[in-house]
């Protein structure tokens, strides 16, 4: 792993070589393999039916552990192998939006100890502002709309 990252640097700073898109996605698949093969996915996927939750308890319902269980195993079974792959192809947008030098950097930031641990809890930070992101989206709704209808009118 640290050998790309070493010869991506060195192709960096000499002038014979330019950033090409195949140095980027090297650098960039084997960051996308690290950082999808340490993700919690059964957090990540809980993020997208805690809403449904939210909602039935905002409105009363008793949801019962067994029912979110059962949420749980669907959701998982749904989208895990999706997402997982869906994930794994980043490094080909990565490779197209970012240069060699920003794919490095994160790259070799993921290798230290502080790095990963910022990403693995990245699922977490998600989960935490999603709330507030849906109570903001909410409440301005009610101004959007009509804005919306007059712009498509």
């Amino acid at each position: 792993m640290k050998s790309i990252a070493l010869a991506a640097t060195f192709l960096l700073s000499s002038p014979v070589f330019a950033d090409t898109y195949e140095q980027r996605l090297a650098i960039a698949t084997e960051y996308a393999h690290a950082s999808v093969t340490d993700m919690d996915f059964p957090a990540l996927i809980k993020q997208m039916y805690q809403p449904i939750l939210d909602q039935a308890n905002a409105s009363g319902k008793q949801i019962t552990p067994e029912q979110i269980a059962s949420l749980q195993e669907l959701y998982m079974d749904t989208f895990e192998a999706p997402m997982r792959d869906l994930l794994l192809k980043q490094d080909v947008v990565m490779a197209e939006v970012y240069t060699l030098e920003e794919i490095t950097a994160l790259h070799d930031f993921y290798q230290t100890t502080a790095g990963r641990s910022v990403m693995l809890k990245m699922p977490k930070l998600l989960e935490k502002q999603q709330p507030m992101i849906i109570g903001m989206i909410t409440a301005k709704m009610p101004e959007v709309v009509p804005a919306i209808q007059e712009i498509l009118k």
